[in-house]
């Protein structure tokens, strides 16, 4: 859905490369499958080397990095690069969340327990394990090269993390350690980071960093890797105000992500170019921050966990849903920012209610109701069927009612009124104030000996 784009200058508020063990040499990034020839041959320094793949982390010369350009058996030699999160600014701490207008505004639906678990995986700083918001959600947690743990030292992991996972209790985060307690990373460990992604056939992978606007190679083939894997990716447009896309938002593969604040308009910050895809809600977002608490933070970092999140939630509606069948959902669900243009802000923001409604429809073996809502606490549901049930016991059994945190009600369930009516009584002390789910089982029999094959959902809520 995008052009590849290729450019030359380097985002200013990026760090620079690591200061080398001696000024004679640098480190890079070597694709290879005979590593033990080309030591021999020209005798550098192997650092480290990606598992399962040909790629290692080397040190050189300049003279040698000429010669192993030239050599027939590297298949891709590029400095390795600094890799930062893009500038943001962290607002008011709080002791709790107090409601995250961007879930609102992008109409996030609410936890729903029959949703299918999905893995979002976020290549980041880390995270803080012990936080409330997400440790329940954290799963096969890894930290690449030089770092020993995957506990975050920056916020940043933890802030974008806690996005994710924020009212989705079905999305599972995969925290991949790549940057440091400053924010700074390189790019070997990103592409280590890729590809431990792939390994565990996550759904979604969410990089809130960039690289400047040039891209690398050996990054740009993990991308591939990933996006042939079936992964969809997202990555944050940049904060500093410039008339490009940092890199590897800009890939073809991945979802460029520029901001929006509460107001509906497009963040000042945030980049524009070629390669942007989608906004998020980007300004005074709250969630979880490091230590405890939770804080809000600006920025496309803090957009692209909004996208990911979305694109996970409706992979879950579905799972048998492709890359490119979830694309043309998302790009259907796409609203415009007002008063902006492609290049400003992409397909504008998603809105999640039609998106849901879009990922539902496909699948046959479920079918969704228009939500309702009651204020009555002993509120009788009945369930009108095209033809007479039977009236057994294990026939009710199919009918259930589930808080939005998978919490099953004592409900009882008896004949309605005529044979095509099931009455659906509240628990004996009522509901409590919240949103159920009203479920019906497929295999549901019919007195004419048919079988219900799809299952039906009915969300309400009691006020």
């Amino acid at each position: 859905m995008k052009k590849w784009i290729m450019g030359v200058v380097l985002a200013s508020s990026l760090c620079l490369l690591s200061e080398p063990a001696s000024a004679a040499s640098s480190e890079y990034v070597i694709e290879t499958t005979k590593m033990a020839a080309l030591q021999k041959r020209y005798s550098f320094k192997k650092i480290d080397k990606i598992t399962g793949q040909s790629i290692y982390k080397i040190r050189v010369t300049k003279e040698v990095a000429k010669k192993l350009q030239r050599d027939k058996h590297v298949q891709e030699l590029t400095k390795n690069r600094a890799v930062k999160v893009p500038p943001t600014e962290a607002g008011v701490t709080v002791k709790s969340l107090s409601g995250n207008w961007g879930l609102a505004d992008m109409q996030f639906p609410a936890a729903n327990p029959f949703l299918a678990q999905v893995e979002v995986a976020i290549i980041d700083s880390g995270v803080d394990t012990d936080h409330p918001l997400i440790a329940s959600q954290l799963v096969n947690s890894y930290a690449t090269d030089g770092f020993t743990s995957v506990e975050d030292e920056n916020g940043h992991g933890t802030h974008v993390a806690g996005i994710v996972a924020e009212g989705t209790p079905n999305i599972r985060i995969v925290p991949i350690r790549v940057l440091d307690k400053y924010g700074d990373g390189d790019i070997y460990n990103v592409v280590e980071g890729i590809y431990y992604a792939i390994e565990q056939q996550v759904d979604v992978i969410n990089m809130s960093l960039g690289i400047g606007e040039e891209p690398d190679a050996v990054l740009a083939e993990a991308l591939t890797d990933a996006a042939e894997a079936g992964i969809m990716m997202t990555a944050a447009a940049g904060n500093d105000y410039a008339d490009y896309i940092e890199y590897p938002a800009s890939a073809p593969e991945v979802y460029g992500v520029g901001a929006y604040n509460s107001s509906g308009q497009r963040a000042r910050f945030s980049h524009t170019g070629e390669g942007l895809d989608f906004m998020g809600p980007g300004y005074a977002v709250q969630s979880a921050r490091l230590g405890g608490g939770y804080r809000t933070m600006n920025g496309t970092s803090m957009a692209t966990p909004f996208i990911s999140k979305a694109l996970a939630l409706s992979k879950s509606a579905n799972p048998a849903l492709q890359k490119k069948e979830l694309e043309t959902l998302a790009l259907a669900a796409a609203e415009p920012i007002a008063g902006t243009t492609f290049l400003e802000a992409g397909h504008g923001k998603i809105n999640m209610d039609k998106l849901m409604k879009g990922a539902y429809a496909t699948d046959a073996t479920v079918r969704y109701m228009t939500p309702k809502t009651s204020t009555d606490a002993q509120k009788k549901w009945t369930i009108t069927l095209s033809g007479a049930i039977e009236n057994t016991t294990s026939n009710f059994a199919k009918v259930t009612v589930v808080s939005d945190t998978g919490v099953a009600q004592k409900v009882t369930v008896q004949a309605g009124s005529n044979a095509k009516k099931i009455d659906v009584l509240a628990p004996a002390s009522g509901y409590a104030k919240g949103i159920y789910y009203l479920h019906v089982a497929s295999g549901l029999k019919a007195q004419s000996g048919k079988v219900l094959k799809q299952s039906t959902i009915n969300q309400f809520t009691i006020n």
